[in-house]
């Protein structure tokens, strides 16, 4: 994975880290596994491979909760774990690049 650290920094200033934003590679889970991750019909989460991006909002939310999250842990995936934390107390879920 490359990325120019000047844009990243160029669009994460552009962001607004009041508002709920949880940013990386949107993931489903492969055909293998679907129905097995315990995701909603619509839920995603962000694939921890390439990275995720948490606005201070997200954070605010949900570390309150982490231990909660880790109590009831649904599958061995950290990604859709963290996943399935943000929806539930964050309030949002990944984004899809075309929403940015």
């Amino acid at each position: 994975l490359y990325f120019s650290g000047e844009k990243l920094e160029e669009f994460l200033r552009s962001l607004n880290s009041s508002k709920p934003l949880y940013l990386g590679q949107t993931g489903l889970g492969n055909i293998e596994e679907l129905g097995k991750l315990g995701l909603e019909p619509g839920e995603n989460f962000c694939m921890g491979g390439p990275g995720m991006i948490f606005s201070r909002e997200v954070l605010r939310r949900m570390v309150p909760h982490i231990g909660e999250c880790l109590r009831e842990m649904y599958t061995t995936h950290e990604d859709v774990e963290v996943g399935r934390c943000v929806r539930r107390f964050g309030g949002t879920q990944c984004v899809w690049s075309y929403e940015v």
